[in-house]
């Protein structure tokens, strides 16, 4: 998922906002003071930066400070979210933000271990990912053979079945279904008892960060191997889930759209 469009959102945002208040102040004025009446018309980019500066601006503000959609390709989160999947993110869940710089202007709430969030990855900020809060800033995290504790308590999970899931143009693998319990979370999470864990003791979350994980936890590429989400990069809170695509198929559904990703 790369974060290329707000970018270039802003971009246009400001060059058509340029061009509109040039035209306001000095080149309407010029129109009018050359030949007669009725006035020359403005050019087609003038015209084109009045018309639409209006909308891309509300379409600006909007998605960078209140919600918007975003498309998840991979199967990191399932069963929670799917490859497929849009997920409508609510940009404004812990505060207002400077779009691209991340300074927080007005903080509304903190994130909450359990949360689903969508940042820019650390190690290449261009590129935004979604996964799963799992600790928190001071937090002391041990994963040792699959079992998570958190400040030396075992967070509490409780086997429900095994599936076989095939991934799209992969081969079919088992896995084992639990439902996890993140402070006030449920949530289902996937393991695959044919991968050999990874396995770390008293790691401490430093303070401003958060380390996250995927609750297709031996299909997830997060925190376990590149590291901790400083607060700057966080995006958003993802809320629900807005539509799924089937790219291989070029199928729309709508059977899992308003479903919420939090209790």
């Amino acid at each position: 998922m790369m974060n290329t469009f707000p970018f270039w959102l802003f971009i246009i945002v400001v060059a058509s906002g340029m061009i509109s208040l040039i035209d306001y102040t000095v080149l309407s004025k010029q129109r009018l003071a050359v030949g007669s009446f009725p006035a020359r018309k403005p050019s087609r980019i003038v015209r084109y930066a009045r018309e639409y500066f209006p909308v891309l601006l509300i379409v600006f503000l909007v998605r960078t400070f209140i919600v918007h959609p975003i498309y998840v390709p991979t199967g990191s989160l399932l069963p929670t979210i799917q490859p497929g999947d849009y997920v409508v993110v609510n940009a404004y869940s812990y505060g207002l933000r400077l779009p691209m710089f991340g300074t927080t202007l007005w903080q509304t709430n903190t994130p909450k271990r359990g949360d689903i969030v969508q940042f820019h990855w650390p190690i290449n900020p261009k590129r935004d990912l979604i996964k799963r809060i799992i600790g928190l800033p001071g937090d002391t995290i041990d994963y040792v053979n699959k079992e998570l504790h958190i400040n030396g308590k075992p967070i509490e999970k409780h086997y429900i079945k095994s599936i076989t899931y095939t991934q799209t143009q992969g081969r079919p693998h088992r896995v084992d279904v639990y439902e996890e319990t993140l402070a006030d979370t449920k949530h289902l999470i996937w393991e695959d008892n044919k991968i050999i864990p990874l396995s770390f003791t008293h790691l401490t979350v430093p303070k401003g960060h958060y380390f996250v994980m995927g609750d297709n936890r031996d299909y997830s590429d997060d925190s376990r191997y590149w590291g901790f989400v400083p607060e700057s990069a966080l995006i958003g809170k993802a809320e629900m889930i807005l539509l799924h695509w089937q790219t291989e198929h070029g199928d729309l559904s709508i059977a899992r759209s308003g479903e919420w990703l939090h209790a």
